[in-house]
């Protein structure tokens, strides 16, 4: 789906406001976290064909991004948008937004590494575009620079997943697989902690 430019008539004097609605930091914080992720599926720190990393992949969507396109349309509601034409497009970039998110999870679920890249790089530029329309309207925030996430995959991991990964919990992924064991010498658990369904079909473990 191609984004149509927005330009407003000449001659509009467009106010900025300072601050913004609540909600809007959060969305250019969920903005930052997708172009992380598409960096990381790009060079192969996340490898989106492996059932670890696509459930790991998957995880994060539905903590991070499930609900971002209902707060898309809240923190819109709040907005100083008098522009009807703005109005439309950022209702219609939310829409976009939850139809790439939906793309994001059906692909972790084929193991397919360019249709996630694809749906992560789809989303990140809806939430682009609607960030940039409130850009017309607010002051925002000047985005932080990159976290120097460490190249060691499984560091990584624990950096930008957090407790979601099995080295957030301070355990170790089985290879080929989306259950997690104990490090060698560190007591954790009497036992390799194991999800009860599988994360990516839902369906219960035998």
């Amino acid at each position: 789906m191609l984004a149509l430019p927005l330009t407003l008539a000449p001659g509009r004097a467009c106010a900025l406001f300072e601050g913004g609605p609540p909600g809007l930091g959060a969305l250019q914080a969920t903005q930052k976290r997708l172009n992380d992720m598409s960096t990381q599926l790009e060079d192969g720190t996340l490898n989106g064909a492996s059932d670890e990393d696509a459930a790991v992949v998957l995880r994060t969507s539905a903590v991070y991004f499930k609900g971002t396109a209902a707060q898309m349309e809240k923190t819109r509601a709040a907005m100083e948008l008098p522009d009807a034409e703005e109005i439309g497009r950022m209702t219609q970039l939310s829409s976009l937004f939850d139809t790439q998110v939906t793309a994001l999870e059906d692909a972790c679920r084929q193991r397919s590494a360019a249709a996630e890249l694809e749906a992560v790089k789809g989303a990140s530029s809806a939430l682009a575009e609607y960030v940039g329309i409130a850009g017309r309207r607010y002051r925002l925030p000047n985005p932080s620079g990159p976290v120097p996430y460490s190249s060691d995959p499984a560091t990584f991991k624990a950096q930008y997943f957090g407790f979601f990964s099995c080295e957030g919990q301070g355990l170790e992924s089985i290879p080929g697989s989306n259950s997690c064991k104990n490090k060698p010498s560190t007591v954790v658990n009497s036992r390799a902690f194991s999800l009860d369904f599988d994360f990516l079909t839902g369906k219960p473990r035998p």
